[in-house]
């Protein structure tokens, strides 16, 4: 996982049309009962959609595992605050779903399935008394929904988003492939473990990469 620079006033045009606008308005007044539309948040990669675009922010990588696309790991958009509410009996604590962010370009990823799977809708915070449990508006009433807004910065996620966090300063890559946290609330190593980032393929590319960077 490295750091990346989205534009994030530059959304896509799917995400800007009236049936987007129209869904999140619904997503809104039916919580819990919205369908949410996979045309409109990722859209494909032949038009100006969340995708496409995330598919050349990254590289053609996924954000957290940096692998490549392959015919059993397919790009998947992934929102970063869950759109749906946190599994049964998680232990990393309850929430029902930021569903107004379900069509949000801020809280939008690019990730591959093996990542996504682990990760679900699990969403920790420092301080569970913190979490942001309905839309929240501004003083025009207009809703808040980019999330590098102060409102959801002070809500202290601890996972990290290499979109938002300067993900060098928590984790460290040893020569054996492994991958280790090192900041001191934990967010480099909870992110390790809901991203799957020890997995062995993971661990032996790494390792490939320090061995032929140490052969030059």
């Amino acid at each position: 996982m490295i750091s990346v620079a989205k534009d994030f006033a530059n959304a896509p045009a799917k995400l800007l049309s009236q049936k987007c606008q129209d869904l999140i308005t619904d997503a809104i007044s039916h919580v819990g009962k919205h369908k949410f539309q996979k045309e409109y948040y990722a859209g494909k990669e032949n038009e100006d959609s969340s995708k496409k675009n995330l598919i050349a922010l990254y590289n053609n990588k996924c954000c957290f595992c940096e692998s490549n696309a392959s015919p059993s790991s397919f790009w998947q958009v992934e929102h970063f605050r869950p759109k749906n509410k946190s599994p049964k009996k998680s232990r990393y604590g309850h929430h029902n779903g930021y569903y107004w962010l379900g069509y949000e370009w801020s809280n939008l990823l690019l990730i591959c399935s093996k990542c996504n799977n682990k990760k679900n809708s699990h969403f920790p915070l420092l301080n569970s008394e913190n979490r942001i449990k309905n839309h929240p508006l501004d003083a025009n009433n207009s809703l808040i929904s980019n999330i590098t807004n102060s409102i959801y910065e002070n809500e202290g996620c601890i996972l990290l988003n290499p979109e938002i966090d300067k993900v060098e300063d928590f984790l460290i890559f040893k020569p054996n492939g492994d991958i280790k946290g090192i900041d001191t609330q934990g967010r480099g190593e909870i992110s390790i473990e809901l991203y799957h980032l020890r997995r062995e393929n993971l661990i032996l590319a790494r390792r490939k990469i320090s061995d032929d960077f140490l052969m030059r």
